[in-house]
């Protein structure tokens, strides 16, 4: 068995409840000569209910040196229109370019032998980074990306799936687009054509009401919008044109209008057809949370009832 928290924060606060707890139960222990041996009890109660923080896992630990690994091709859109902060999280809104970020982030993270590619696009089509494993490297070039790194404005959808499924080699099986999206005004026009060993994904990102595209500060520090004769403009997802792409490609949909839509998107990336191609059982370690649940609630339970029997004594 492991524990997979590796944030050291957490570590802390669990070390702190295992201090705590097993000096309050020492003072009550030594405040009567009675031997309370039941609160032992209570004790290893909290130590099982803070070790849920720690996120235990058991079994074999997968073989991942000889396993082929997939091979995801991530695809950001970087136009202006991704700067709109209409995804919530946690009661605030966050921008449309922030939640892709951290969608394509975890996804990397995700342990595996996967080699992922970046790409970005506007109205052009940019390849930032080949496929690699150097997580480190993927993520320092992912958080510094935005609408500066094109030059031409707008949101070409079209081109973006047809360059990324040509970056791929020819020895291509069964690999992955991603595509992360807001649709813009007009998706473009480029001819697309389905790949018979790529599949592909595009998450629509931002909501159908929008909101309005910053544009920096003025001299006064106060935020600036995109406008048009007069009137703030107002972007929402294009929902229809991205799915009107994605039918060309045979390819799927999926949407994000707030931060919990993530996990679902990241089981179905992880879940999709491609990834089959993964020798690695990834559920070889089992979430055994429930288990030390269960035995702090035992334990708590013989506690209550060692307790009242000693008080009737």
């Amino acid at each position: 068995m492991i524990f997979t928290n590796i944030h050291i924060l957490s570590w802390i606060l669990v070390l702190a409840i295992f201090i705590a707890s097993a000096y309050c139960c020492y003072q009550l222990y030594v405040r009567d000569t009675g031997k309370k041996w039941f609160l032992l009890a209570l004790f290893f109660s909290v130590v099982f209910l803070a070790s849920v923080l720690l996120w235990p896992r058991w079994g074999i630990k997968p073989d991942m040196s000889s396993a082929e690994g997939l091979r995801i091709s991530f695809v950001l859109d970087v136009s202006k229109s991704m700067n709109v902060e209409d995804i919530q999280t946690w009661g605030t809104y966050i921008s449309r370019l922030s939640a892709a970020k951290s969608l394509i982030s975890t996804l990397v993270h995700t342990p595996s032998n996967n080699r992922s590619a970046l790409s970005v696009f506007a109205g052009e089509y940019l390849e930032i980074l080949p496929f690699t494993d150097d997580a480190d490297v993927y993520m320092t070039l992912l958080w510094g990306l935005d609408s500066r790194n094109v030059s031409v404005g707008g949101t070409n959808l079209s081109l973006a799936i047809g360059e990324s499924i040509k970056n791929f080699p020819d020895d291509t099986k069964k690999w992955l687009v991603v595509v992360l999206t807001d649709g813009g005004d007009e998706v473009g026009t480029a001819h697309v054509e389905a790949h018979p060993d790529i599949s592909v994904l595009v998450v629509g990102v931002g909501t159908e009401k929008g909101g309005y595209i910053p544009e920096g500060v003025n001299i006064f520090w106060e935020r600036q919008y995109a406008s048009y004769q007069g009137k703030r403009v107002v972007s929402s997802l294009n929902r229809s044109g991205i799915q009107e792409v994605v039918s060309k490609v045979w390819g799927e949909y999926s949407e994000i209008t707030d931060t919990g839509d993530m996990e679902s998107i990241v089981k179905q990336i992880l879940s999709s057809e491609a990834t089959s191609l993964l020798e690695i059982d990834h559920t070889a370690r089992r979430d055994v949370s429930w288990v030390f649940f269960l035995l702090s609630a035992g334990s708590f339970f013989v506690y209550l009832l060692s307790f009242v029997v000693w008080k009737r004594k």
